[in-house]
């Protein structure tokens, strides 16, 4: 098991009776964790420089490999051990990195321009090539080595997606997005490349030479984009109501099924499609789980909630359709969405995590 975030001052790493600190250089520094699978220490890692870093997501390959993307500013040596390897930022800029599964350093890339650039989610491929998304303002040059590969964003904030290949040499990027600011929060692999996150106005999603516009019904919509191992796009759908909603976790299965969470407030109809799926919150944002097709064809949804603020954070899917989901509730909340009742309630005023499994079909027994 892996984590990845940052930390402030000195950390004791090791939730055992062994002792493993590790302490920042800047006010936040980057961490990776490792644990074996009952929970054991087995290692951490940290690097940053005299500001704020941060990571925002890992993966691994299938050799064991760890991938870190996030943000950094100033110099900062990503090797974490007795080496060196700086990169500089031009203000806040994106960076990846690559450890073995021992947690020794093997290489880190960073790009960005003249502001504020961010490292949101990663993902690799049977063949090791490493897939980063995030967010970029300005133009920005999304090739790490000596070419120059500029990409400019329409508005505030556009999406990214760039590939390297296994050493960190780059291979594409593509961007999207419209004049407002859009983000994205996961990304999948299956031989396709799946995306979720949200978006304002109106954006196109094509990132090739021809227009997919969506448009957003409220402040913020969810969409759910499927594009090629070369960047082309094959689909982009989007669902949302009045108010602000958003996608923040995606999976894959076997079949290319692709299951999306995150949160949406007031009224919102799930398919994307003619057809129509409208769920109403109960609280301020309820959380949800809905179901597409490889075709992005809608399937099924389900949400809960209660009075408060509750959300789907991560989700995952396994070989038989079955689908586990994390994330924060508030106050009470009945977690079964069919005539059962499984009620679960977290510390008075405060966030409590939950994981779930949620059976084929959209019903949520708890897990």
């Amino acid at each position: 098991m892996y984590t990845a975030g940052a930390f402030p001052g000195t950390v004791d790493f090791d939730p055992g009776p062994g002792n493993s600190p590790l302490t920042s250089a800047g006010s936040f520094d980057v961490f990776v964790q490792k644990m074996d699978p009952d929970g054991n220490f087995l290692w951490a890692r940290s690097f940053g420089g005299n500001m704020v870093d941060n990571a925002h997501a890992l993966s691994l390959d299938a050799s064991g490999n760890v991938y870190t993307t996030g943000s950094f500013s100033g110099t900062v040596d990503f090797d974490p051990g007795a080496g060196t390897a700086e990169l500089t930022a031009s203000v806040i800029d994106i960076f990846v990195q690559k450890m073995d599964p021992s947690g020794q350093f093997l290489w880190a890339r960073s790009f960005g321009g003249s502001g504020l650039d961010e490292g949101y989610a990663i993902a690799c491929d049977a063949l090791g090539h490493v897939y980063t998304c995030g967010t970029f303002s300005g133009t920005v040059d999304f090739d790490p080595d000596t070419g120059v590969f500029n990409l400019t964003a329409v508005g505030s904030d556009d999406i990214f997606v760039q590939k390297l290949d296994a050493d960190g040499n780059f291979r594409w990027a593509v961007s999207f997005g419209g004049a407002e600011a859009d983000r994205v929060n996961s990304i999948g692999v299956d031989g396709d490349l799946y995306l979720t996150g949200s978006f304002g106005g109106t954006a196109d999603f094509d990132p090739g030479a021809g227009t997919i516009n969506l448009t957003a019904v409220g402040s913020d919509d969810i969409f759910v984009q499927k594009l090629d191992t070369a960047g082309a796009l094959l689909w982009a759908v989007s669902l949302g109501g009045a108010q602000e909603d958003y996608g923040t976790s995606l999976s894959v299965d076997a079949l290319g099924n692709v299951y999306t969470t995150g949160a949406f407030k007031e009224t919102v109809d799930f398919d994307p499609g003619a057809g129509t799926d409208s769920r109403a919150s109960v609280g301020s944002y309820d959380l949800f789980v809905l179901k597409l097709d490889a075709d992005g064809v809608f399937q099924w949804a389900t949400s809960l909630g209660w009075t408060n603020r509750d959300e789907g954070q991560a989700i995952t899917a396994d070989a038989a359709g079955n689908v586990y989901l994390t994330g924060a509730f508030r106050e009470t909340v009945d977690f079964d969405p069919g005539p059962g009742t499984a009620s679960l309630s977290s510390d008075l005023g405060s966030a409590d995590v939950f994981c779930a499994e949620v059976k084929p079909g959209g019903g949520l027994p708890l897990g």
